[in-house]
């Protein structure tokens, strides 16, 4: 019997090209991806068939360039190459959402690229854990959400024994334990976990993986009978005889194969944390369940044990079902330093706002059970807090703090109605209506205005004249809606700011960050760029856009703030200062916003284009009307056009990229570089090339707009010379399509290997941010020659396919 799981939509629905789906064995995994992910289209590959696996390891790239997508690679953590591969392939496409899902029983390979992950900025990893008592009761609504907002009912009443929750624990939520097997007695289950266990221990998941499996065993006994503690490194080696190095190598390999889960302690600083001072999990509260009966210890009348276990089970469900919240929280546990510290067993973080968890094994409650909780809630970012205990009752400590049964996670009625539900379209993206257009149709994007009031306020109101500026530029160019959410007058009073704030980024196509000193110093603005940055979607140029309305290199704000510096200067950003004193009617005014707007709509046409495909449709029609609807001749009308753009504005941003090399060559760097000499240099040089970065950078939005046309031009022209073909019985001469390719890829080789050019240029970001200006807008023209570069070859190909005989 399979139970639905709640993970598949979030994977489904991820931006990434690639979703890796990581669990341990027999958590689900694949039974999740052949019942909700290859119903959907998805081809399977089982890495575990052995003629699939013998020839995928012999012939990598040629298996994984076989590939039909979307497709789906179970256990793929067998070929430690296979992440490389897999980047090659995706690199390739020019479609959005997960078109490779890999499926690993131990974390795949993160290693490749110098050390680097080559799949970082391509995927996003989701864990799938043992099913929660929710799932288990076909429930997907997430119980995070509920604590966050929901509201609680203090009428709800319920009653579970300790025996009770005992059995839950060790039944545990590995699907073959909690609903398929049904086994005759207690005895009978545990003994099956034990084979499970030593199954695990000795199975050989990961390639060269050495492991001694009664070391192994040893270890994590140790662990696991101590559910909820605190890692002691020096302490288990001593009671075992091993070296604390050996410990150490065990435990992680327990994390690779996804046997524990260690929680950090939110309380020290980042520079400190490390597996020292994790508290530690089971994955699965059945594990520890057998491990305590195999020791001897009676898990129901020990209260340190039923209290390490009642604590896990607990962080079981939370930490699995945060994956399809809305929240999406990162988990900590809260421990002060000291004598006597104060702790709290579970800590959730999302963004600004954090609720902390206590659990107790006692069916009873005092006001001292909340002495963890009201430490942590001098933290600002706390929301709300929670005793989850043994008992029937809800009671309330205070405005926002509660203790509810254990069981209020699983059951229904403990939660009235989440407030989020009530807030309106914006807070569910998902089911928030599309914004149209006079003509009924959807909007093509939405661009949310990230910026702070203040220096709105002190630029008359320019920082949103801007962005409406260029709605209304999109809207006159294209005849389609560019919507902008400001929030000022897109929130209405009575609705929860920040809550819809959120969900209003998260339903955002592109975020354009007004950027002031202010703006890096405000915690709101940079709370929502990283909220848009930590989505894990394939952000390229142009799904942020960051205008830069004063610089802020110089400034404490910046220093303060390196990694909303460094997000800022990632991706691509436009300098708009010159701006501030310019009349909108000015035509240096207009011809900016034309500018932008042109770098807005090549990142539209190409995200329509994504997303007609993976819905198995035609591409949409471009600006130029180039439609397969369209004949022959108008087709060649419409490439002849998009040729003659695509040479005009990439010639121009040739010509741009010669007035930066002679600047750079009028400005060498200093004989002796001294600090003060080499701050001077980087000075002049950001100085002498603004102008010519910023020209090239809009002359290279046109001219990928411009490529845009062309290939859908050519595609077309192909499309309909073939139908004729068909129709008339005797080949089509696109002999004069094929010449005019392979001209343009000459043009293109005649640059040479333009992207060796990009080691020199890290140097620059190296010496200092205030080159990152000029070293972006250099990787920007690489980027642009090599996708066309690639797109090209496959246009000849596609041309050379139409013209071989039938």
């Amino acid at each position: 019997m399979y139970i639905e799981r709640p993970l598949a939509e979030p994977i489904l629905n991820c931006h990434s090209k690639v979703a890796i789906l990581e669990g341990a064995r027999a958590v689900g995994k694949t039974a999740l991806v052949r019942n909700e992910l290859e119903p959907k289209g998805f081809t399977y590959y089982s890495l575990t068939d052995p003629n699939t696996y013998e020839f995928a390891a012999n012939n990598l790239m040629t298996w994984v360039n076989g590939l039909k997508l979307p497709a789906i690679i179970d256990e793929a953590q067998r070929l430690p190459d296979l992440p490389l591969a897999i980047k090659e392939r995706v690199d390739q496409l020019s479609t959005s959402g997960p078109q490779v899902i890999l499926t690993g029983s131990a974390s795949i390979n993160r290693k490749g690229l110098e050390g680097q992950d080559p799949l970082a900025r391509r995927s996003r990893r989701f864990t799938l854990h043992p099913l929660t008592r929710r799932e288990i009761r076909r429930n997907g609504k997430s119980v995070v959400d509920d604590l966050w907002r929901g509201s609680i009912d203090p009428s709800y009443r319920t009653g579970i024994s300790r025996n009770d929750l005992y059995d839950l624990m060790s039944l545990g939520g590995f699907p073959q334990y909690a609903v398929e097997a049904q086994f005759a007695s207690a005895r009978e289950r545990y003994l099956s976990i034990r084979d499970d266990i030593d199954g695990v221990l000795g199975d050989t998941i990961l390639p060269g993986e050495q492991l001694d499996k009664s070391i192994a065993h040893a270890v994590l006994r140790s662990l696991l009978c101590v559910p909820g503690g605190i890692l002691n490194v020096s302490k288990i080696a001593n009671e075992l005889g091993f070296d604390s190095r050996t410990i150490n190598r065990y435990i992680a390999i327990f994390e690779r194969r996804y046997l524990i889960h260690a929680l950090p302690n939110l309380r020290l600083a980042a520079r400190r944390q490390n597996a020292m001072h994790s508290k530690i999990h089971p994955v699965d509260t059945s594990f520890s369940c057998e491990l305590l009966m195999e020791s001897g210890r009676d898990p129901v009348g020990d209260p340190s044990a039923i209290g390490g276990l009642l604590e896990s089970f607990v962080v079981n469900q939370l930490v699995a079902s945060a994956q399809w919240s809305r929240h999406l929280p990162d988990a900590f546990y809260w421990r002060e330093t000291g004598a006597r510290p104060k702790e709290v067993d579970l800590v959730l973080v999302s963004g600004d706002e954090l609720i902390g968890v206590e659990v107790k094994a006692s069916d009873r409650i005092s006001g001292s059970d909340f002495n963890g909780l009201k430490a942590l809630s001098s933290d600002e970012r706390f929301k709300r807090g929670f005793v989850l205990y043994a008992g029937g009752s809800v009671i309330q400590e205070s405005e926002n703090m509660w203790a509810l049964p254990v069981s209020a996670l699983w059951e229904e009625g403990a939660f009235i109605a989440s407030e989020e539900s009530n807030l309106g379209a914006l807070t569910n993206p998902a089911a928030a209506p599309t914004a149209q257009r006079g003509d009924g149709q959807p909007a093509d994007a939405r661009l949310f205005l990230s910026y702070r009031h203040e220096d709105n306020d002190y630029l008359d109101g320019a920082i949103i004249r801007l962005a409406d500026d260029i709605a209304n530029e999109y809207r006159y160019q294209f005849a389609s809606d560019l919507e902008v959410f400001v929030d000022s007058r897109s929130l209405s009073w009575g609705t929860e700011w920040q809550t819809a704030l959120n969900s209003a980024v998260d339903a955002t196509t592109f975020i354009m960050p007004a950027v002031t000193p202010g703006y890096i110093s405000s915690q709101a603005c940079r709370n929502e760029l990283q909220r848009f940055v930590s989505r894990g979607e394939d952000l390229v140029n142009g799904h942020i856009l960051s205008v830069i309305w004063q610089d802020y290199h110089s400034t404490a704000a910046a220093v303060q703030n390196p990694s909303v510096v460094e997000t800022i200067e990632r991706y691509q950003y436009e300098d708009v200062s010159y701006l501030r004193d310019k009349d909108p009617k000015d035509s240096e005014y207009k011809a900016r916003v034309r500018d932008l707007v042109g770098m807005i709509r090549c990142n539209v046409l190409e995200d329509l284009e994504k997303t007609s495909s993976a819905n198995g449709e035609e591409p949409a029609a471009s600006a130029t009307s180039n439609d397969e609807s369209a004949g022959l001749i108008e087709q060649m009308g419409v490439l002849d056009a998009s040729m003659r753009k695509l040479q005009t504005s990439f010639g121009a941003a040739l010509e741009d990229l010669g007035d930066i090399q002679r600047a750079m060559n009028d400005l060498p760097a200093p004989q002796q570089p001294n600090v003060a000499a080499l701050q001077d240099w980087y000075s002049a040089l950001e100085h002498k090339t603004k102008g010519s970065v910023s020209s090239m950078r809009g002359n290279l939005a046109e001219a990928r707009q411009s490529w845009v046309s062309v290939c859908r031009a050519t595609k077309a022209y192909i499309h309909a010379s073939t139908e004729l073909e068909e129709m008339d019985g005797s080949p089509f001469d696109i002999s004069g399509l094929r010449t005019k390719l392979v001209a343009t890829r000459s043009q293109f080789e005649a640059m040479g290997n333009i992207e060796q050019q990009a080691a020199p240029l890290r140097m620059l970001t190296v010496l200092s941010p205030r080159l990152r200006f000029l070293a972006d807008g250099i990787f920007e023209l690489i980027n642009t020659v090599s996708d066309m570069r690639s797109s090209l070859d496959d246009l000849i190909e596609q041309a050379d396919q139409a013209a071989s005989p039938r």
